[in-house]
């Protein structure tokens, strides 16, 4: 369980970054992880890894961004063999080149949100993956998921059921031609 302050985390030249746990990864309430994959990154990744679930506190601050403007990898993950659980949370992940996704082998339980915003400007992907379900209750700010480069997608998919309570709404926006 992480309890300390802010967690910043960058990622340079072909390292990476990892949060490991075979049980469990959780943090406090009021938490703040900014973990960066820099330009100089030639095949940098950063992930959360456990076969547990991914639990955040209450009102976490979570900005992974990847500066990468080559690859289409894998850069930005979060890998639970459980559930992936926030609690308003403010999500805000953006790529150019890589690939980023939540992927849970239960349910990803994103309730209720605070703010998610998702983009990618280059051939990067999206996902959210669920081996059960995708449970949302946004909250009064919009859900976005932008793609704005060439190529790439955006994917919510869920081994049994979607289910959205969209409050202040959810919009997904591919501007991609093979989107």
């Amino acid at each position: 369980s992480y309890n300390g302050g802010t967690s910043t985390v960058k990622v340079n030249n072909a390292g990476f970054a990892r949060w490991q746990a075979y049980s469990g990864i959780s943090t406090g309430d009021n938490k703040t992880f900014t973990w960066t994959i820099n330009s100089s990154a030639t095949n940098g990744w950063a992930e959360w890894l456990t076969g547990g679930s991914i639990s955040l506190g209450t009102g976490n601050t979570v900005t992974w961004t990847s500066q990468r403007t080559s690859g289409n990898a894998d850069g930005l993950m979060w890998n639970a063999g459980g559930n992936i659980n926030t609690q308003n949370v403010t999500a805000a992940w953006s790529t150019i080149a890589d690939n980023m996704y939540w992927r849970a082998g239960g349910d990803i339980n994103a309730k209720p949100l605070g703010a998610i915003t998702w983009t990618s400007t280059g051939v990067g992907n999206m996902r959210w993956e669920a081996g059960n379900n995708i449970n949302v209750r946004n909250g009064t700010t919009a859900l976005a998921f932008t793609q704005s480069g060439t190529t790439g997608s955006t994917h919510w998919n869920a081994g049994k059921s979607i289910d959205a309570e969209i409050g202040g709404g959810i919009t997904f926006t591919n501007s991609s031609t093979n989107g």
